[in-house]
């Protein structure tokens, strides 16, 4: 008898949950109507956005110890104060770059005007988002 009564509520309860899913599911459907004018404006921001521009830097100097790559980044800044200089860490050397430069020859002219005082440097192109640049 309990066997049956267990059963029975067991069955129940499964017949009742399924039927209470599928009326849930009936009540949720929903169309999506699509806008030419929305994808045209993602279209626009995704090509804003993902503009990149090839650059060209100089590359200072690199080496392990960070001390002296440091020491090279603040000589720079000395020489050419309202200049950018970006210095960072890819393993295993610290490094230091230059400005940006959008041509090759501007870099080259800017690499022979200090190639006596940075006698390691030359020149890397690079990529970058437009709005950085």
């Amino acid at each position: 008898m309990k066997k049956t009564i267990l059963f029975l509520s067991l069955y129940i309860f499964a017949t009742s949950n399924i039927y209470s899913q599928q009326k849930e599911q009936k009540s949720l459907d929903f169309s999506i109507k699509k806008s030419e004018e929305i994808r045209k404006l993602f279209n626009t921001y995704n090509e804003i956005h993902e503009k990149i521009v090839l650059v060209y830097k100089i590359q200072l100097f690199h080496n392990e110890n960070r001390y002296s790559t440091w020491k090279i980044k603040n000589k720079y800044e000395e020489l050419y104060p309202s200049k950018q200089i970006n210095f960072f860490y890819e393993p295993p050397y610290f490094k230091v770059t230059s400005e940006y430069f959008m041509t090759k020859t501007s870099a080259e002219k800017k690499m022979d005007s200090i190639k006596d005082t940075f006698p390691d440097c030359f020149i890397i192109t690079d990529f970058i988002p437009l709005d950085e640049f």
